[in-house]
């Protein structure tokens, strides 16, 4: 599984380079407990290393265990991507879908995809060999079974809780480690483009 995310203007051109976020759950750090030590300035080196290989390579390998060992949540990451898992077994398989994902148009504006697509070259030469969802600009959809899929049934509340480690947690701190390197105010980001909740982009891929 892979987790992509990518902040956008709001006239959808690209702000920044994608963070992978890539995780076998067989090894995810499960705990969820105090954080042991770990404090803001710990959190800033995490973020501006990320940085750092963004601007070498073009893109990011963020250690969310690392992360998490940090922070007092409830949310489970492997969770939400066993939850993923499930369904898009569901939709690839057509298991009797309950409630389907919209399925992309893949001539739409990739911009503001949101939905299903599968794996094709038709859905961009990077999707050739991999299937997924996509979300834009804050919206959300479901995805439900009538086959006793019982891990899909909290899809919408799992990719929602998701959404708030991804963008709140990393994607913020990747752009307050930003401001830092190119010595910008604290914020300029959000005060120049806007928030990033609801205009921004999300990924969750499988091979």
């Amino acid at each position: 599984f892979s987790f992509f995310f990518f902040d956008h203007h709001v006239d959808r051109r690209p702000l920044l380079s994608p963070v992978h976020l890539c995780q076998n759950t067989k090894n995810m750090n499960e705990s969820q407990g105090s954080s042991d030590g770990g404090t803001a300035e710990s959190e800033d080196i995490l973020f501006d290393r990320c940085v750092q290989e963004l601007e070498l390579n073009g893109y990011a390998l963020f250690p969310l265990s690392t992360l998490l060992q940090r922070k007092q949540t409830t949310i489970s990451i492997a969770r939400s991507f066993e939850t993923a898992r499930c369904a898009l077994d569901v939709v690839s398989d057509n298991i009797g879908a309950l409630v389907a994902p919209p399925i992309i148009d893949p001539s739409s504006d990739s911009g503001c995809w949101t939905g299903y697509h599968d794996a094709a070259e038709v859905n961009g030469r990077y999707n050739e060999y991999r299937e997924g969802f996509v979300f834009s600009n804050g919206d959300m959809f479901d995805v439900t079974s009538d086959e006793g899929k019982g891990d899909c049934i909290d899809f919408r509340y799992e990719m929602n809780n998701l959404f708030s480690v991804m963008h709140d947690d990393v994607a913020n701190g990747v752009l307050r480690a930003i401001e830092r390197r190119l010595e910008l105010p604290l914020l300029y980001f959000h005060r120049a483009f806007g928030p990033t909740h609801d205009s921004s982009q999300w990924h969750m891929k499988r091979y």
